[in-house]
């Protein structure tokens, strides 16, 4: 933007242009403010048609498009597409500049910017949804520098949030005061498959294989971001909950639907906070259950590569990152996992390796 020429000469020439150029700034001597716009407007435009490389505006638009198809809706709403509105908005930058105008330097001094608006977890993100989103432009041969520059610019320092996990004994009491068979056979559903809301709420009658005792869930955590199913052998108890789910919707296509529309579930939002208050126990969400499953077996002794296979992690990173939930968990869980109703085996399917290993332990935690 023009500014003010403070300098001898501002007589005769009072406003100043000024463009940046690949991280350099360019300045011209102007005897009015339409005369120092107009200039920036030129320099701009022809940055365009200098450079080699390929501009903010059709690296954003392109990657946006391959996120609205390959990521999941909630992914690219809440985190893709805000990511680079807030660049546009905050860092200064003009959309028709080319990639290269993005410096390491130039990010540090948008992400301080940023930092005065938003908390320093929300800047992180933002980071690192830049940073994929340039090395997907490499990976797909757009015309961008092949360095990328975000992976040089360290994080802001951020307090994180402890996810709540509930207590065994709050998890038993929610279970207790579920006002519908359907309602209870999901939630245990949840704990003994530690599946994810999304999942279990996909999961389909040809995904549950009675003979052999185990459940195909589909997930879309993975690089491609396609939806992937994992087989995971069945508790005993979650084998004989889910055979009696059946005899309630086993004619239709999904095992867990609305009883009202006989519709799959698509959100459930106030569901389990309304169980939580009828159990009067601080609230959890679906993906605290979750988390209960992997602290529980942690706290009976399983090793962080068993956990990570029956969560179908890809990396044991993430597992770890799970299991530091457990300093939040209130002790004396031991009593109440005795309690569970009819806690049973993940190993009844023959597996071979690692993953066999992994379910006969989980077995003898649950038994």
């Amino acid at each position: 933007m023009p500014y003010t020429n403070k300098q001898s000469n501002s007589n005769k020439y009072p406003w100043i242009g000024q463009v940046k150029i690949s991280g350099r700034k360019k300045r011209k001597l102007c005897t009015t403010k339409k005369q120092a716009l107009e200039w920036e407007a030129e320099q701009r435009k022809q940055k365009v048609l200098l450079t080699n490389t390929v501009s903010l505006a059709e690296w954003a638009i392109k990657y946006l498009d391959f996120s609205r198809e390959t990521h999941a809706q909630k992914t690219y709403k809440e985190e893709k597409q805000p990511s680079f509105k807030r660049l546009f908005k905050y860092s200064g930058f003009h959309k028709n500049e080319p990639v290269e105008a993005i410096t390491p330097d130039s990010i540090r001094v948008y992400l301080r910017k940023l930092a005065r608006y938003y908390e320093a977890s929300t800047v992180n993100k933002d980071r690192k949804n830049l940073s994929a989103a340039w090395n997907w432009a490499i990976k797909n041969r757009m015309k961008v520098p092949p360095f990328n520059p975000f992976t040089v610019v360290d994080k802001m320092n951020a307090k994180k949030k402890g996810r709540y996990v509930p207590p065994l004994e709050d998890f038993w009491a929610v279970y207790n005061v579920a006002y519908c068979s359907q309602d209870k056979r999901m939630l245990l559903t949840y704990f003994h498959t530690g599946a994810r809301k999304e999942e279990l709420f996909r999961l389909k009658w040809v995904d549950v294989d009675f003979i052999n005792r185990k459940v195909r869930l589909y997930s879309r955590k993975n690089k491609g971001g396609k939806w992937v199913g994992k087989w995971l052998p069945m508790s005993a108890d979650c084998h004989e909950n889910l055979r009696a789910q059946f005899k309630l919707t086993g004619k239709k296509d999904y095992v867990f639907v609305d009883e009202q529309s006989g519709l799959p579930f698509l959100s459930r939002m106030h569901w389990l906070r309304r169980l939580s208050g009828f159990a009067q126990v601080k609230y959890f969400d679906f993906h605290s259950i979750r988390h209960l499953t992997a602290v529980t077996l942690y706290k009976a002794g399983v090793s962080l590569s068993d956990i990570q296979v029956i969560l179908r992690h890809e990396k044991a990173t993430t597992t770890d990152a799970y299991l530091k939930s457990l300093m939040e968990i209130e002790e004396g869980g031991r009593e109440a996992l005795e309690s569970l109703p009819g806690p049973g085996s993940f190993s009844s399917l023959s597996l071979n390796g690692e993953k066999e290993k992994a379910h006969q332990k989980a077995h003898q935690v649950l038994d």
